[in-house]
């Protein structure tokens, strides 16, 4: 639980700092120092518990490749709607509206997509924030 009020916590400031960013940088110039930074760290923390990198480049092969290719296109897809979003400078309606999207539509791809089972709270719950989402535009 924790970790989980921790990330909405980020989730929720993050925005806030991007936007101050987009003010400077274009939306291609931050995402390629964003990704570069987190590469780099990434790397670091890799090689710093003593993980080899070719461990990773094994672990690829046909079945997962093609999802590989997948989740970027979709990460480079988001990252990029995302700043286009922000660049309206309505930051806190339009993160209201992602979220609240994302919870009534996640379920939703993931029964009629990948056969996930959805709860009956998890239906009621979408309805309730459907009438918040129309009740906040």
């Amino acid at each position: 639980m924790l970790y989980n009020i921790l990330f909405v916590i980020s989730k929720c400031i993050k925005p806030f700092f991007k936007d101050k960013l987009l003010d400077t940088f274009t939306i291609t110039e931050d995402v390629i120092l964003c990704n570069f930074i987190f590469f780099f760290s990434t790397i670091l923390y890799h090689k710093y518990n003593n993980n080899n990198l070719q461990d990773i480049i094994d672990k690829i092969n046909n079945d997962n490749f093609v999802n590989i290719i997948i989740y970027l296109l979709f990460t480079a897809f988001e990252i990029y709607l995302n700043n286009l979003i922000l660049m309206n400078k309505k930051i806190i309606e339009n993160k209201i509206l992602q979220k609240s999207l994302y919870i009534i539509m996640m379920p939703l791809f993931g029964y009629f997509l990948f056969n996930k089972q959805i709860k009956i709270n998890t239906i009621i719950g979408s309805i309730i924030i459907l009438f918040g989402i129309i009740i906040i535009n």
